[in-house]
């Protein structure tokens, strides 16, 4: 059986206003529904691919082809922690489902179901005003989402 692309990245480079070459000439399918991971030094264009795909940065030449479903469904997670502090943990929780279009009451109702999980105690708090250990961040248990 043959598997539709999700996406496909053709002849891809990426060279930033600096001179430095991110990427050269890549090539990239990927199925639907397969599980891909990007290895490779620091500085050697992971991050770049990724942002491409996910619509947060420019090719510099090549093509991104779309495969099967015209709905495209895709969430990142950030090297780095990237909490917005001004935010309620909550905000921050259900970003995702922001971006993605969900209606604010259904966010928080998912938040709310999905919080036993979670260590802290008031979801409307400012997230400042919890710390990394406080709310799990740095629990190595993963979210039952």
């Amino acid at each position: 059986m043959n598997t539709p692309a999700a996406f496909t990245l053709s002849d891809v480079s990426k060279v930033y206003s600096n001179g430095t070459v991110a990427l050269q000439n890549l090539d990239l399918t990927v199925q639907e529904g397969q599980f891909v991971s990007l290895l490779g030094p620091s500085g050697c264009g992971k991050s770049t691919v990724l942002r491409m795909v996910a619509g947060l940065g420019k090719m510099s030449s090549g093509n991104l082809y779309w495969g099967g479903s015209s709905q495209r469904k895709l969430a990142y997670v950030f090297q780095e922690a990237a909490l917005m502090p001004w935010a309620t943990v909550e905000d921050n929780v259900a970003l995702p489902l922001k971006l993605s279009g969900l209606e604010k009451a259904r966010r928080g109702r998912r938040c709310r179901r999905r919080s036993p999980w979670w260590p802290c105690k008031d979801l409307k708090k400012p997230t400042r005003e919890n710390s990394l250990a406080e709310c799990g961040c740095a629990s190595p248990s993963p979210a039952p989402w």
